[in-house]
């Protein structure tokens, strides 16, 4: 009985529900520079994700902010402010519903560094957050 139990345990860990959502894509790619602003940013996930309990930012970079823990700092605490919408690079305006592949329209005239952040609900219930950056001369 114990063994059927253990075969039956790492089945489901195995298994695609027991996995977070990821992203396969982000689109400007991490660390790119572009000559023109894009129109939106494109994230693509492993799965689809709730999008009614997620959140999808972009903002500009502070001067000062390099390096993967000080973005991490920053995105964390970017994440959590409400009323932001004038602070930031996008118009994204939160939708219900499920998407594998999630787009964030941007403000016209963007120019510096931005940063794409997100925190998602994977299928199995699990927040799910990271960042990209992405530069524009």
């Amino acid at each position: 009985m114990r063994r059927a139990a253990l075969l039956v345990g790492l089945a489901w860990l195995g298994s695609p529900a027991a996995a977070h959502a990821g992203v396969t894509e982000v689109s400007p790619p991490d660390g790119s520079t572009l000559i023109a602003a894009p129109r939106e940013v494109t994230l693509r996930f492993t799965e689809p994700v709730g999008l009614r309990f997620s959140v999808f930012k972009v903002y500009p970079l502070p001067a000062g902010v390099s390096g993967n823990r000080a973005l991490t700092e920053f995105s964390r605490s970017a994440l959590r402010r409400h009323a932001d919408e004038a602070a930031r690079a996008d118009l994204y305006r939160p939708a219900a519903g499920r998407a594998q592949t999630v787009r964030i329209p941007l403000k016209p005239g963007l120019k510096g560094r931005y940063a794409v952040m997100w925190k998602v609900m994977s299928a199995d219930g699990h927040p799910v957050s990271g960042q990209a950056t992405f530069s524009i001369r």
